[in-house]
């Protein structure tokens, strides 16, 4: 009487909730230039251990990657081990690739697809791109007042903003593919005339999803992201500005360098600034939306087959349903999102926190992010 446990009086369990086991995470392949800090401290936060160096994948749970996850590689973990990339993710990132995945979806519903992107060609060294450089000079010759906003050439496999060009006419592409200089592929896209500026800057959206199952597609979107900006006030495009990438391109790591400052805005100050200028901030987010939707549903075909050629197609999958082995096919492809796909929004019409960005299917028994 009087030393009874407060839990007990309240009529509450005695027993103590369980104990979440304590994931091993490998982090040897983590990239120190991007995220290594940062993924040491969220390891922390959890409570998680960080496993680096020699530590063999069979002793950890996650296997934690900043390349690419190669088919042997991936077969080569045990069984109970996840890793944070799915096979074959890296051709969402590849300009070219991502152009073919957007181009076959195009095709197949002009309406839904054909607004998503600039006008694009994709060329490249050899007769297998002859096509798309000819396109390109018919579209100069045929619709000339287009053309001369001019255009921005991207390397395939580019990033920071390396490598990537801009030209005003097809004969200096043409020339800039005789180059030494020349990308062995790469996306041609219109220079957009009219950009959205903020304080006369051009600025991009830095967003980060998580795709925990490619079929049937489930993706999350973290609404807590960055906007870019040029350190130039923008003008269009002359040939006396056209070597000027800090006016023409937001990437951090060459405005970042050339200003000396950080060029980045968390999105809650670019809300308020355009909410400020005059812009429906809610309807911008839902146009963000269904981009990234259309996108992922553009991409799940290729990435859904390469992990069905790691583990089957249907894959065998254990589940906990009377202790018996069921068999999961992969589902039918995503429907395409609606072009105003409704998100929710604070009361002061910003975007909440956390949220998912696109509708929640039945968990995949091999998810990674």
């Amino acid at each position: 009487k009087g030393t009874a446990c407060p839990r007990v009086r309240m009529g509450l369990p005695t027993e103590q909730p369980p104990v979440r086991p304590k994931l091993r995470v490998h982090t040897e392949r983590a990239s120190a230039a991007y995220y290594a800090a940062v993924l040491k401290r969220v390891l922390e936060m959890l409570g998680w251990a960080e496993l680096s160096g020699r530590t063999t994948y069979g002793s950890c749970d996650i296997v934690w990657s900043d390349d690419p996850v190669r088919r042997p590689r991936l077969l080569a973990l045990p069984q109970h081990v996840r890793t944070n990339r799915f096979f074959a993710m890296v051709r969402i990132c590849r300009k070219v690739c991502l152009g073919l995945m957007l181009d076959t979806f195009v095709r197949l519903s002009p309406r839904e697809y054909g607004v998503l992107t600039p006008r694009t060609w994709l060329i490249g060294i050899g007769a297998r791109w002859k096509a798309g450089l000819l396109a390109f000079r018919s579209f100069c010759d045929e619709e000339p007042s287009a053309a001369a906003a001019g255009f921005i050439v991207k390397p395939d496999d580019g990033c920071k903003g390396a490598g990537i060009k801009l030209v005003r006419t097809y004969n200096e592409l043409r020339e800039l593919m005789q180059s030494p200089e020349a990308p062995v592929r790469a996306a041609v896209q219109m220079y957009l005339p009219n950009p959205l500026l903020v304080d006369g800057l051009k600025f991009d959206l830095r967003l980060y999803v998580v795709i925990t199952c490619p079929a049937p597609l489930r993706a999350y979107l973290s609404l807590q992201g960055l906007a870019r900006f040029a350190t130039h006030k923008w003008a269009p495009l002359t040939e006396t500005n056209q070597e000027d990438m800090c006016m023409h391109l937001s990437n951090s790591s060459i405005n970042q360098v050339a200003a000396g400052v950080s060029n980045k805005w968390v999105l809650p100050v670019l809300w308020e600034r355009l909410k400020a200028q005059g812009y429906d901030v809610d309807r911008i987010w839902q146009q963000v939306v269904m981009l990234l939707g259309r996108t992922l549903v553009a991409m799940q075909p290729v990435v859904a087959h390469a992990y069905s050629t790691v583990w089957g197609s249907p894959r065998v999958k254990a589940q906990a349903r009377g202790g018996q082995r069921q068999r999961s096919s992969t589902g039918p492809l995503p429907t395409i999102p609606p072009a105003a796909s409704p998100m929710p929004t604070t009361a002061r019409g910003a975007p909440p926190s956390a949220a998912p960005a696109f509708g929640v299917r039945p968990a995949c028994a091999q998810a990674a992010a």
